[in-house]
């Protein structure tokens, strides 16, 4: 399961990239591998090995892994998106903040 979470991880950071980048193709493709990692993660039922991820050095791979985590009902994965998103970074604060807004309004998901 390790090579999941690591390519879970491999995905995020290309996201985070090339959303910095602006080159939505390679964004796109990195969104659809993230949910790829996330699907397999969740058939063989290790989505909480994503809580591991909360504190890891890339913030990007903290918002991604809260974000499916708060799904799950994880409160450190709330308090996660909160402390991100007073943070200050840029993309991923404002990031944490809608996920934060639509996940209060239940239009929060993640297709996978």
């Amino acid at each position: 399961m390790d090579n999941l979470v690591t390519e879970f991880i491999l995905a995020v950071e290309n996201h985070q990239i090339n959303t910095e980048l602006g080159d939505y193709k390679k964004t796109n493709k990195a969104y659809n591998n993230i949910i790829k990692s996330l699907t397999k993660l969740k058939l063989n039922g290790e989505l909480l090995r994503l809580k591991d991820l909360l504190n890891h050095e890339n913030y990007s791979v903290q918002l991604w892994a809260s974000t499916c985590l708060i799904l799950e009902g994880d409160k450190d994965a709330e308090n996660k998106l909160i402390e991100i998103s007073l943070a200050n970074i840029k993309h991923v604060s404002f990031a944490a903040k809608m996920t934060i807004k639509e996940w209060e309004k239940g239009n929060l998901v993640l297709n996978y």
